[in-house]
């Protein structure tokens, strides 16, 4: 009976063995599956956090495509401001051209009605010191005037070349 009993025992022990070993490789293996439940979940953490760091990255991206698009609307603002005055600038110089031709055809027109007036003056004989002195003195205002005209031109030459620069 004891030897029978001993061999129960050791059934039993035997037994037990491979249930400790069988235990074990459970629990390793649990141990195995946490430390890749814990890796991944770690892995999600970081995850988590870099998706939040993008979402910030657009964000301030975002913003600044605003402030960018607010000045690009501003200088296309100001551009169109700029070249509407330079529109205005290019018909003031076209007019300020037509008043320019139109006093150097008048001051040729008079330039030559008073040489007209000399030419037959001295062909009449007649020394009338008087007109031709009178006619003199409106001559050189006459050269006076196409002085200023001629300043003018300059003038509206000078704007001309700017507004082509």
């Amino acid at each position: 009976a004891n030897k029978k009993l001993m061999q129960e025992i050791g059934s039993m022990n035997t037994e037990c063995d491979e249930q400790d070993k069988s235990l074990r490789t459970f629990l390793m293996q649990q141990t195995q599956q946490t430390n890749i439940i814990k890796a991944y979940d770690e892995k999600q953490m970081e995850l988590v956090g870099m998706l939040s760091k993008a979402e910030q990255d657009e964000a301030r991206i975002a913003k600044e495509l605003e402030a960018l698009i607010q000045q690009l609307a501003e200088a296309n603002e100001q551009e169109a401001h700029v070249v509407s005055e330079l529109a205005a600038k290019e018909q003031d110089n076209q007019k300020l051209n037509m008043e320019v031709a139109s006093k150097e055809a008048t001051s040729k027109k008079l330039v030559a009605d008073m040489q007209k007036l000399l030419d037959e003056l001295e062909a009449s004989g007649t020394t009338a010191d008087k007109w031709k002195e009178k006619l003199l003195i409106k001559m050189e205002a006459n050269k006076k005037l196409r002085q200023e005209n001629d300043s003018m031109k300059t003038e509206s030459d000078k704007q001309d070349k700017e507004l082509k620069a």
